[in-house]
């Protein structure tokens, strides 16, 4: 059928079937029925896709800075077309902020929908949507803090350390009684050597 087209402003609309448009202006568009599939459009938009529904929610470059609220196992991450790429996904405090060209798709509270680590979406292609490569989600550096304060004691390894290990030149270095090859480069090398110190320690 023919998609709902929002008027460009910013506009608070509930759709039940079928295909939205934000279409411009910081929207708050919210599914109220079975696989819809919402696309925020310009503007930075608010995207409710309610308890269960199976929804879409679509994005293409240039469509803003978007947050969407209810997104669960079941609901579908769509780009709008194959030009538009994923740059990054964190994992910041169970929060997925999606990178995409110039504008964010930040996913609340849906880090536990992707518990294999990978962020799995779908591409739509001249035959329909189609699945994406899957996108590795990394921690964010206040994560990576957290993550190092319940590991280690501070005498033993402190955040800081971290990020001196991860930023330094060196190939090699020690932290008390342990190892650690250097990470190339990124936070998820960073988030390695966490875990990495980890490992040695708990095999002790």
């Amino acid at each position: 059928g023919k998609a709902l087209v929002g008027s460009g402003a910013a506009d608070v609309i509930k759709v039940a079937a079928g295909t939205v448009h934000g279409n411009g202006g910081n929207d708050e568009i919210t599914a109220t029925g079975k696989g819809v599939v919402i696309s925020g459009d310009a503007g930075n938009d608010i995207i409710d896709l309610g308890t269960n529904l199976n929804a879409t929610v679509q994005y293409n470059n240039g469509h803003g800075n978007d947050t969407v609220k209810n997104f669960t196992v079941g609901d579908t991450f769509q780009l709008g077309n194959a030009t538009t790429t994923i740059t990054s996904v964190t994992n910041d405090n169970g929060n997925l902020l999606v990178k995409i060209g110039g504008g964010t798709v930040t996913l609340e509270n849906a880090a536990s929908v992707f518990s294999s680590g990978k962020f799995t979406y779908k591409v739509l292609g001249s035959n329909g949507p189609e699945d994406g490569t899957p996108i590795d989600i990394t921690a964010s550096s206040g994560d990576l803090a957290e993550s190092a304060d319940l590991l280690f004691d501070d005498n033993f390894v402190t955040n800081d350390t971290i990020s001196d290990l991860v930023n330094t030149s060196i190939d090699t270095y020690s932290v008390g009684n342990l190892n650690a090859t250097r990470p190339t480069n990124g936070i998820a090398e960073q988030n390695e050597l966490v875990f990495a110190f980890a490992d040695e320690q708990n095999n002790k």
